[in-house]
């Protein structure tokens, strides 16, 4: 058998090209999508959860044509991470010292919160408020601690596929004070609404229906109110894309009444406007917001047809 010779410059240059593809096979398998296995710890840890801090001061002072006299300055506090919100709010002015202090959070997927207002010589006034969803039925509890003046509510609400139910009871002293049941549907742009309920042994009754078309929505309800008697309400609302303006006709047992409102944008300027006229007489009050830099001004003032100017107010928010 005859032997094959190998020339030594051939095995030679097979070695060189072996090492030259050798880092340009590793590179093409990576390419390719092979695994590249590195032993070592890997770093899981949860990112922090982000908190914020907001801070704003805010000021407001006017006069009335009385004489009266008022003006107040404060800050507030806004502190949230994750679900834990906690606000703080302070002033002082004409009317004394005013604390608030509030925080909300939830709990195995339900709301808690509560609410304290204070201010010198006078019994703090706590809030509580719980709600969530058991089921079908989504459920609230407010309960105000005041002394004498504890009062507790609870309502709820459903809805099956456009219908909804809704009832609510409030008790104060230990007795009941008021309860209310109401049903709603939807029909397309059209909305229809009832209610019949019980107030400090006064019976009121009412129902509603409500229309969108386009920009435009108009409202008409009527009920009987064993304080008021018979009682109608009627309107509609227009909305632009500056302008926004809406108008109400009221009956009552006190005779007929209008109220109509609008919101203008001009520029970074938000004018307002209302007026009401009722038996009581005519009532106007314009105002206007804007934005002074990192802070919001706002002005306001009313004129009625007894005594021509009636009051006047001008205040700020800015944040910080």
């Amino acid at each position: 058998m005859k032997r094959r010779i190998v020339h030594p410059s051939i095995g030679l240059a097979a070695i060189a090209l072996l090492l030259v593809l050798a880092p340009a096979g590793r590179m093409l398998a990576q390419d390719e999508g092979f695994d590249v296995i590195y032993e070592g710890v890997v770093d899981s840890a949860t990112p922090e959860p982000e908190a914020t801090l907001d801070l704003s001061l805010y000021g407001t002072a006017g006069f009335s044509v009385g004489g009266s006299f008022w003006a107040a300055a404060g800050t507030q506090a806004v502190f949230s991470i994750e679900s834990v919100e906690i606000d703080l709010d302070a002033s002082y002015g004409t009317d004394g010292l005013q604390l608030l202090a509030g925080a909300q959070t939830e709990i195995a997927g339900f709301g808690v919160g509560g609410d304290l207002s204070w201010s010198p010589g006078t019994r703090p006034v706590i809030d509580v408020r719980g709600w969530g969803t058991l089921g079908v039925f989504r459920l609230t509890l407010n309960v105000r601690l005041a002394g004498a003046n504890t009062a507790v509510t609870i309502s709820g609400t459903t809805d099956f596929e456009g219908f909804g139910l809704s009832a609510n009871a409030g008790l104060a002293g230990g007795s009941l004070t008021q309860a209310s049941v109401g049903a709603n549907a939807a029909v397309g742009a059209l909305s229809l609404s009832g209610s019949a309920g019980l107030a400090g042994g006064t019976l009121s009754v009412g129902g509603g229906a409500g229309l969108q078309i386009g920009t435009v929505s108009v409202i008409a309800n009527a009920g009987y109110d064993g304080a008021i008697g018979l009682n109608a309400t009627a309107g509609g609302t227009v909305s632009l894309e500056a302008l926004e303006i809406t108008a109400i006709g009221l009956y009552d047992n006190t005779g007929i009444g209008s109220e109509i409102s609008g919101e203008l944008g001009l520029g970074a300027m938000t004018a307002t406007f209302m007026g009401r006229f009722s038996s009581g007489g005519l009532s106007v009050e314009v105002g206007a917001r804007l934005p002074l830099g990192p802070a919001t001004a706002t002005f306001s003032v009313a004129l009625d047809d007894q005594d021509g100017f009636s009051w006047a107010e001008i205040g700020f928010d800015m944040p910080l």
